[in-house]
């Protein structure tokens, strides 16, 4: 029985509504990143920073560049939803996204109260807390290498994603350090309870990218 050109396009919608919602997603995970690297050097620079209202400033600024993009990401969506597969997955990681931000922008306003109200903490009080930045960043970077690579060669990105699951694990054991050691400190209490605050967020920011590394996982396994 002879294809209807209806039937031929079907495919071809799919695949650019496909390549269309990706280059959505890694745009915005670039913001992400942009702003998870900028974290990482607040918490690094912390007793050298003398104000925080510039580096909150920035924070926002990136903050409402994701949510602009989840918005348009949602509006494409919406439009494209009969061509577009796995758009429940799609969904997911565009939340993950935003969820990833708002926790960094409330990291960033538990540093700005202990900014406010201390004399310089001492580096021990930060050196457990840049080890798990840096450690944020490692998961979010193969998660991305993982999202670039989906369209291209689903093999590798599967690798990236199994790469980003053992740095998750590395976050996990390094915030089970990092919490004992901010208990032996001479802190204020106020101090000690933001300070474990901040920890306990990164943790939980790690934890939301190996969650989107899993929703990434189903497209990937969908496409072999």
């Amino acid at each position: 029985m002879a294809l209807r050109s209806r039937d031929l396009e079907q495919p071809a919608r799919a695949s650019l509504a496909q390549q269309k919602i990706l280059d959505m997603l890694l745009d915005e995970s670039t913001t992400v990143n942009e702003m998870l690297k900028s974290l990482y050097t607040n918490i690094a620079n912390f007793n050298q920073l003398k104000e925080f209202k510039d580096a909150l400033n920035e924070i926002n600024s990136l903050k409402r560049e994701v949510e602009e993009a989840k918005r348009k990401i949602l509006d494409y969506i919406s439009r494209a939803a009969p061509a577009l597969l796995y758009k429940e997955e799609w969904l997911r990681l565009t939340s993950k996204m935003t969820s990833i931000v708002d926790k960094a922008v409330g990291i960033m306003y538990r540093l700005e109260q202990i900014h406010n109200d201390r004399e310089a903490l001492p580096d021990e009080a930060f050196s457990s807390i840049i080890g798990l930045a840096e450690g944020v960043l490692g998961v979010f970077d193969n998660f991305r290498r993982a999202l670039n690579l989906t369209l291209i060669d689903v093999n590798r990105a599967l690798e990236y994603c199994h790469k980003a699951e053992a740095e998750e694990k590395k976050v996990d054991e390094l915030y089970r350090k990092a919490n004992f050691k901010i208990l032996e400190l001479s802190l204020q209490p106020r101090d000690m309870i933001l300070i474990r605050e901040v920890a306990e967020m990164l943790e939980e920011i790690a934890d939301t990218i190996e969650y989107a590394t899993d929703d990434l996982r189903i497209i990937l396994l969908n496409l072999l």
